[in-house]
């Protein structure tokens, strides 16, 4: 199904976002939070490793750099076996920094999305922006749970599609494509 096509018009209100700022710290019971639950700083620093102690203990609540800081680019080059990534090539974003970059650099007026549906909102917001067409994947329901049939993307696949957006562990369902559905919805 596709959603409203004007090409690059100003994006909608944010409206998940704006719901929170209005109730989520003055709520009684938060039903709706799809973060972990925080733990006090105490806690935390209690488990910390004297190594990561120190560093804790000479933090400054300043500027760091853009790319992010060293050790963790260091980290996440770590992760991937793969020589050409290197800490020089990893560039650390929050979330909707990502997004809004990923999409911004990616996507011109005209190009056509795949996204999984219902989803957090600047994933495809950003898209309709930029001058794209969305088309939601929509999340089904069965006796087991909540899940994305494949078969169905493939379908919304046979029109060209610059970009394929998914969200796994889907929010809100918390629908997760097995091993196989994984492999699979990469080779599409």
């Amino acid at each position: 199904m596709a959603m409203n096509q004007e090409v690059g018009r100003v994006p909608r209100p944010f409206l998940l976002e704006r719901y929170f700022a209005k109730y989520e710290f003055t709520a009684r019971h938060m039903l709706c939070a799809s973060d972990c639950e925080s733990l006090p700083m105490g806690q935390l620093v209690s488990m910390m490793k004297s190594e990561t102690r120190s560093l804790w203990d000479k933090l400054s609540l300043g500027y760091t750099e853009s790319q992010g800081h060293p050790r963790l680019r260091e980290a996440v080059a770590e992760l991937y076996d793969c020589d050409s990534i290197s800490p020089e090539k990893v560039q650390i974003l929050a979330p909707a920094e990502g997004i809004y970059v990923a999409l911004r650099s990616l996507l011109s007026a005209g190009d056509r999305v795949v996204a999984t549906w219902p989803g957090y909102q600047s994933l495809t917001e950003i898209a309709l922006a930029q001058g794209a067409t969305v088309d939601h994947w929509e999340v089904e329901e069965n006796e087991s749970g909540f899940h994305f049939d494949v078969d169905k993307l493939e379908e919304l696949l046979l029109q060209p599609c610059k970009c394929v957006i998914v969200n796994f562990p889907h929010n809100p369902t918390g629908a997760l494509p097995s091993q196989a559905e994984w492999e699979r919805i990469v080779r599409l």
